[in-house]
């Protein structure tokens, strides 16, 4: 016999929510007799529901021309996976009774969706609507929450500088150096000395 039942299941790791737009992925039956069909429920820590219910195209004999499905999540009432939070997809397979080969292809999965890091990094701190917007500067320290940010500070405590600064002299010039942390996970950051 077989396994009818396939689960991937993909959990939040970041500080950001993350909003799930789309689920691709490829799916076909490599023998002509086996009448595949298959569902695709999702459920964890989103709206639960049943996503496909299909008969799968019968690829034949050596042709790898699997079925491409784009399925939509975004219509979901709860698409939006918290920090921590967690969504299974499972794929379960129904073949003619009696079938003896069944070679059933699932490959090329991606799960597509956007995050708002800046607002996973401000819930993080415990940061409010009245100090967690870009321009506020909740612990005085002259560095706004956007640099807090970008530089890997911390919004509530004020800790000077947001790099460190240093002058040396070479060769009869003298040399300002400034060195600071970037982040690498939000790429609407520009970094710049002006």
């Amino acid at each position: 016999g077989i396994d009818p039942v396939t689960s991937l299941t993909i959990t939040n790791k970041s500080v950001a929510a993350i909003e799930l737009s789309m689920l691709h992925f490829d799916i076909g039956q490599w023998y002509d007799n086996v009448g595949a069909h298959f569902t695709l429920d999702i459920s964890g820590d989103v709206t639960a529901a049943q996503l496909l219910d299909l008969d799968m195209t019968p690829l034949g004999w050596m042709v790898n021309d699997l079925d491409d499905h784009d399925v939509p999540l975004s219509g979901l009432a709860d698409h939006t996976l918290g920090a921590g939070e967690s969504v299974t997809f499972t794929w379960t397979v129904s073949v003619n009774p009696g079938s003896e080969q069944v070679g059933i292809w699932l490959d090329n999965m991606a799960l597509m969706g956007s995050a708002d890091v800046y607002g996973g990094w401000s819930t993080a701190w415990g940061l409010t609507g009245a100090n967690d917007g870009l321009n506020d500067n909740p612990d005085g320290d002259g560095k706004d929450n956007l640099m807090e940010y970008a530089t890997g500070g911390d919004p509530l405590t004020a800790d000077g500088s947001a790099g460190t600064m240093w002058q040396a002299e070479e060769d009869g010039t003298n040399w300002m150096y400034h060195v600071h942390p970037e982040r690498k996970d939000d790429d609407s950051l520009t970094y710049g000395v002006g």
